[in-house]
């Protein structure tokens, strides 16, 4: 079972360095949003490529070994 917690972050300080400070963390969720969209895309597309066998590498030995038996 996963257990997820929620945190609530305060930055204390001037106004000036907590917009540094959350900027660095919204910029740093979007790149980990970023990187897990990416490679569910990826995952998905060879998911999908590999469900669509056409049997092109089957029908191409078999070709190979008719050529190889005429041979």
């Amino acid at each position: 079972m996963i257990t997820v917690r929620k945190l609530k972050l305060t930055i204390v300080g001037d106004e000036q360095t907590r917009k540094e400070q959350y900027k660095i963390i919204r910029d740093e969720q979007y790149k980990q949003y970023k990187a897990l969209n990416l490679c569910m895309t990826l995952i998905n597309t060879h998911n999908i490529l590999n469900s669509y066998n056409t049997g092109s590498e089957n029908k191409l030995s078999s070709q190979i070994e008719k050529l190889d038996n005429k041979i």
